[in-house]
């Protein structure tokens, strides 16, 4: 910093001598130094060296380098722990309402659209196994009730989704007549408007995920929650050492109401040994394909011990669950408990077949 004194010093300097005049650079010295010592009574201070030649002496240059090196890897995990650009409000969480919107809808009959929505991920723990089924809540915003989903497949997280990842997720949603929620997504919802989701909810999930095999008996839409167990287990490579055996019994109405699509499909043909799939379709329409249908008809109890036995026959480590519409749980499993939320009493063709509650669970 330049002394307040040697202000006009500096003025002397450039009205006697103009910088066109200031040929070499003794001669600047000479003439700043004399002009220096008939301004300043005060004895010129000891050369220091300057506050960036103390620096550089105290920190070399190996030690700036490595400090330089921190701060950029300290940039580097806060921009890559950050790449989600959601705030912690924004992501879905199961004790809050999270907004998603609808990237897509397509028709699949009359009554069924698959809906495609841009899904916030979610910092829900995983299970440490991957037999398990999870769900999400849609909320009526007129009516302020909730209805539980099943998404196709896994709900994106921050610890297992890349920021490359299409964060989208699939939902198989019915419309009932008499049903508040899917005819609100039905009649009042199109591409661009959005829903709002809580959770993740675990619908179920086994105690250890050490077991044998897996009977899925589903009907209808109810086969969302197999597809997602399956495509969990069969398409994901980390879980080659906890495949249990899968069949599934797949009950339909008509043709057009069989929610298989290729990619489902073709899991089952790349592990026929470990996989079966065994349809039944109440009726066929004219001009449609039977070929592919293992019975035209309705479920009875011959169908199921001729396709997974008896209680005689299964492994102690099997699992059967049951999802679809509250008839056919009720004949093929009995009824759930009078609040849909608990299982109830064991009933129906399997109880029939001597299953025991502990070797069911309905869904």
């Amino acid at each position: 910093m330049v002394h307040t004194r040697t202000a006009p010093v500096l003025a002397l300097l450039f009205s006697i001598h103009p910088p066109h005049r200031l040929n070499t650079l003794d001669h600047r010295l000479r003439v700043l130094h004399r002009a220096s010592h008939r301004h300043c009574t005060e004895p010129r201070p000891t050369s220091r060296p300057t506050p960036l030649r103390l620096a550089s002496q105290r920190f070399p240059r190996s030690a700036l380098l490595g400090t330089t090196a921190l701060l950029l890897a300290g940039a580097y995990y806060h921009l890559s722990s950050s790449h989600f650009s959601q705030s912690a409000n924004e992501l879905l969480a199961p004790d809050r309402w999270t907004t998603c919107g609808i990237e897509a809808i397509e028709r699949l009959n009359h009554d069924t659209s698959l809906f495609r929505l841009k899904m916030s991920p979610t910092q829900a723990p995983l299970p440490n196994h991957s037999v398990y089924i999870e769900s999400v809540y849609i909320k009526h915003p007129a009516l302020q009730i909730e209805r539980p989903y099943t998404p196709l497949h896994d709900l994106p997280r921050i610890s297992t989704t890349s920021p490359e990842d299409p964060q989208q997720t699939e939902f198989l949603i019915k419309r009932y007549e008499d049903g508040d929620m899917s005819t609100y997504l039905h009649h009042q919802k199109r591409v661009g408007s959005h829903l709002e989701i809580r959770g993740p909810s675990f619908t179920w999930i086994h105690p250890t995920g050490d077991i044998e095999e897996i009977i899925f008996i589903a009907g209808g839409t109810g086969i969302t929650p197999a597809i997602q167990l399956l495509k969990r287990l069969y398409a994901n490579p980390k879980t080659i050492g906890q495949r249990p055996k899968f069949k599934l019994v797949y009950l339909s109405r008509a043709s057009d109401s069989v929610y298989l699509d290729e990619n489902v499909l073709e899991i089952f043909k790349k592990h026929p040994k470990s996989m079966e799939i065994l349809r039944v379709v109440d009726q066929v329409e004219a001009g449609a394909s039977v070929s592919s249908a293992n019975k035209v008809g309705k479920l009875e109890v011959d169908d199921l011990r001729r396709w997974i036995g008896d209680v005689s026959t299964s492994s102690s480590q099997r699992i059967i669950l049951v999802c679809g519409p509250e008839g056919m749980i009720r004949a093929v499993s009995g009824p759930k408990a009078a609040d849909l939320s608990s299982q109830g009493e064991l009933g129906g063709m399997l109880k029939e077949l001597g299953y025991t509650k502990d070797q069911v669970y309905k869904l």
